[in-house]
């Protein structure tokens, strides 16, 4: 999947409002196949809304997840992955902005996932990876926290399987 436009996902003006977009299974992947996803993201606002931006099982629960996330307020980007086990989250130390940045999950084998914000490593997981038969799909996610629209643009998404 590569896009060449700016995909907006807006909320409406309502507190707990959410825009997300996922890929319904048409283009799943496994930790077996070394995914990697790449994508440059700009949000409207860092202190009012939620986001998650990466791989989730497909009834989206979270039960296994490779995810960029951050809850709101002033803080870092996190990188979690998660299984059925438990999960493993890292602050990266990078502060979430309205700037734009480049993202990048690569699965590098089925017990390794790299993590990547403008283009330095920014975590390493070998612990509660998902399990090689989990099926996984791309999920981009924005919550409101307050009664304004709240947006993430999303622009060249580039996914591909590393085997």
């Amino acid at each position: 999947m590569f896009s060449l436009g700016t995909l907006r996902l807006l909320t409406k003006a309502e507190v707990n409002a959410y825009a997300q977009i996922t890929e319904n299974g048409y283009c799943t992947t496994k930790t077996l196949y070394y995914p990697k996803l790449t994508f440059k993201i700009t949000l409207s606002n860092v202190a009012y809304t939620q986001k998650q931006v990466g791989l989730l099982d497909l009834d989206e629960s979270i039960t296994e997840a490779i995810i960029f996330y951050h809850d709101g307020g002033s803080g870092n980007w996190s990188a979690l992955t998660r299984n059925t086990a438990g999960s493993t989250s890292t602050n990266t130390g990078i502060p979430v902005t309205t700037s734009e940045f480049t993202m990048k999950i690569d699965v590098v084998r089925d017990t390794m996932v790299k993590f990547f914000i403008n283009g330095s490593l920014v975590a390493t997981h070998t612990t509660n990876i998902p399990a090689t038969t989990t099926e996984l799909q791309q999920s981009y996610f924005v919550l409101a926290l307050n009664a304004e629209a709240q947006y993430m643009d999303l622009r060249k998404i580039l996914y591909q399987r590393g085997y």
